[in-house]
């Protein structure tokens, strides 16, 4: 009898919390400021931009590793799959559009990954 009191009460509450949060779905998405807990890559530097190959196939499984803000149209995602590691681009457009750089190791990944934080690379 007990655990069944405290099931209903989980459950309860839980239904609150959903309530609560699709109350929050209805205010408009633009009307929310940055949080700021993510990076914001500048748009461009003055000086040399390094391209990067940008291809549409994806790692099988993968697992982000570090990302920017999702405030921005473009958000790009450093993705590590099986000793490798990606860089995901993508445009939050209707429908979305993705591309992946790489593969690389660790080290190229990381200098890969800082020039993209930087606005040294696209």
């Amino acid at each position: 009898m007990l655990i069944s009191v405290d099931v209903e009460k989980r459950c309860h509450n839980a239904m609150g919390r959903v309530a609560a949060m699709t109350e929050v779905l209805d205010v408009e998405l633009d009307a929310w400021p940055c949080p700021q807990l993510a990076p914001h890559p500048p748009a461009r530097t003055g000086g040399r931009v390094t391209c990067l190959d940008w291809a549409a196939e994806s790692p099988a499984r993968a697992r982000v590793v570090d990302y920017t803000c999702s405030c921005r149209v473009i958000v790009y995602e450093l993705l590590a799959s099986g000793g490798t590691y990606v860089i995901r681009r993508t445009h939050q457009t209707v429908p979305p559009r993705v591309a992946y750089a790489g593969p690389w190791l660790r080290r190229p990944a990381d200098r890969m990954w800082m020039l993209i934080l930087t606005g040294e690379a696209r």
